[in-house]
């Protein structure tokens, strides 16, 4: 096996939220894959399911090469036990805690001096040194997004979901973001999913990307398709069914 499969996120399985229904087939290796979509195509319901905060219908994901939902197996790990880092879109910060303390917040297990040291190298890394006092409210959305970011990349994690990371961030800071993204996407050695519904800026990594298609459906569910953006197969001949109604 080599280094890329061993790190693998491998994702195959049906979803369904709120009248959609999901079919998805894919496998990320380490680096950035994109997964791009209008609103409401179910980017962000993939990525819940990954983390471990909604429970598939069926199907498995498995992250290098070791299960963490299989439903043949009835096998579900709790999102505190997958060791995946999340970013959702509206950055979950604690509003009364500092940026320190936001940073600090995944390292509770380790030494109060240890998670300290971690906190002050990563707080470098994502130009957050001068900041380190000031609560979410006083910083603008580029900040946050680090703030965010770097509190994800601190539990060391076995893969890095990013969900919308631009929405809420300038022109101004934008581009910084981008290339930050891509740097860490670069170093990591994990697989990053970054989901987005821009164009520009999906191609911007352009490493992977998959993207939501709608498909025929007779189950009355709304029904869309995660797709290599150069396969056009129907689900059938992709081996992602549904089960029966």
């Amino acid at each position: 096996m080599n280094v890329q499969t061993s790190s693998a996120l491998t994702v195959e399985v049906t979803l369904v939220r709120s009248g959609l229904r999901i079919l998805a087939q894919l496998l990320a290796p380490p680096g950035m894959t994109v997964l791009l979509g209008p609103s409401g195509s179910g980017k962000s319901t993939m990525l819940d399911a990954i983390a471990g905060h909604l429970r598939p219908v069926h199907g498995r994901i498995a992250l290098g090469g070791q299960a963490v939902f299989d439903a043949g197996r009835m096998l579900d790990v709790p999102p505190h036990r997958r060791r995946i880092g999340y970013v959702p879109q509206s950055q979950a910060l604690f509003p009364h805690l500092d940026v320190r303390e936001n940073l600090r917040y995944g390292l509770f297990h380790l030494p109060r001096k240890d998670a300290a040291e971690r906190v002050a190298r990563m707080a470098a890394e994502m130009g957050l040194s001068t900041l380190l006092s000031r609560l979410p409210a006083s910083l603008s959305g580029g900040e946050r997004q680090r703030v965010a970011l770097g509190r994800a990349l601190l539990i060391e994690p076995r893969a890095l979901l990013l969900d919308e990371p631009l929405s809420a961030v300038d022109a101004a800071s934008r581009r910084g973001l981008l290339e930050l993204l891509r740097a860490v996407a670069g170093r990591l050695g994990i697989p990053v999913l970054h989901v987005t519904h821009n164009e520009e800026e999906a191609n911007f990594f352009g490493q992977q990307i998959l993207r939501y298609r709608e498909a025929p459906s007779e189950s009355g569910l709304r029904t869309v398709v995660l797709t290599r953006e150069d396969d056009e197969s129907p689900p059938a001949e992709k081996g992602v069914t549904p089960p029966s109604d």
